[in-house]
């Protein structure tokens, strides 16, 4: 089926795709570097692309009208925001107004319960992410059901500690938010660091000068050079759940090529946006439920309102990488 957010792209003989950068430089870095190179690859393929990339706070003054600036001045046929809520939401307002499809990293469940058919999230959601760490951990050492989560502060962190209730139901554990983050959460039995990497760091630091024990886990996006290096020694066995199977061997040689490092997880994911939009746009459809991409972490399959499905591996923090965790002997 062909929707009227289709018909946007159709004006253009190639794609041209907007990027919201977030105010976060690292974060900001990692989304250009995954763009750049998945367009490279696009083209190599024949694909005409153009990318432009624009701050969160532009021309314009506010995240809404950049976003509106980059579709109704600058043209584009797609837009991918960053995983910050207010941007993405914003972007989402513009989408429903002017039917351009939008691909985002955010994890909140509350993108794509908006009701805009032409949003789709590439990146797990906190609720899969989570359960996919409780499960883990129920058959890998912590016995008892008593979790405490540790989350931004503001209506921000309100909504993600909302996700993570979802999924502590779902996994049938008792989850509480902490005030008093090391003092409370060395009493848990595990301890949900859904923050950005650099706070997550600066809180792994914490239970680390106390010798706690408690199991720490966190979202996919820890998998960042900020968060290894921040943490330093600090990070080791912190648990987090990623796309299962490995990159593809055209992305990661270019990647690497091109920046004398692997890719995180920020530009794994949008890469992947990346080429999900070219991908819809050449093919003139919307929404991407039905379909299968590819995508640099492999497939990309979404549901009707724009969740990804996907299957979630359990990865360590060993020796400063995020590897799969040795099986406990029973």
């Amino acid at each position: 089926m062909i929707l009227a957010g289709a018909l946007h792209c159709a004006a253009f003989a190639g794609t041209r795709i907007g990027v919201l950068l977030p105010s976060d430089a690292t974060e900001a870095t990692s989304m250009r570097r995954g763009i750049e190179v998945a367009a490279e690859l696009a083209r190599a393929r024949g694909t005409e692309v153009e990318v432009l990339f624009s701050g969160a706070h532009g021309q314009w003054g506010t995240e809404g009208d950049e976003a509106a600036r980059l579709v109704l001045d600058e043209k584009v046929t797609a837009l991918i925001a960053p995983r910050d809520r207010a941007i993405t939401h914003l972007a989402l307002q513009v989408s429903g107004r002017t039917r351009t499809p939008v691909a985002t990293l955010c994890p909140d469940s509350s993108v794509t319960g908006t009701g805009v058919p032409w949003c789709a999230r590439v990146l797990p959601s906190t609720v899969d992410e989570a359960v996919a760490v409780m499960t883990w951990a129920k058959t890998n050492g912590v016995h008892g059901t008593r979790w405490m989560a540790v989350v931004p502060a503001g209506r921000a962190g309100r909504e993600v500690f909302a996700d993570l209730q979802r999924a502590a139901a779902i996994d049938h554990v008792e989850l509480t938010r902490a005030t008093s983050v090391v003092a409370e959460g060395s009493t848990a039995d595990a301890v949900l660091l859904w923050l950005d990497p650099a706070a997550a760091a600066a809180t792994v630091r914490e239970f680390a000068a106390v010798k706690s024990r408690v199991v720490l886990a966190g979202p996919s996006t820890l998998n960042t050079p900020r968060f290894l290096s921040d943490a330093g020694n600090a990070a080791a066995g912190v648990v987090i759940a990623t796309t299962c199977g490995g990159l593809t061997p055209d992305f990661t040689s270019n990647y690497v090529q091109r920046f004398k490092s692997a890719p995180d997880t920020i530009a794994i994911a949008a890469a992947d946006a990346a080429l999900l939009l070219i991908d819809r746009c050449q093919n003139k459809s919307w929404p991407a439920c039905g379909d299968r991409h590819r995508g640099v972490s492999g497939e990309l399959k979404f549901d009707v309102n724009g969740n990804r499905l996907v299957t979630l591996d359990i990865r360590q923090c060993i020796d400063g990488h995020f590897i799969a965790p040795t099986p406990r002997k029973p």
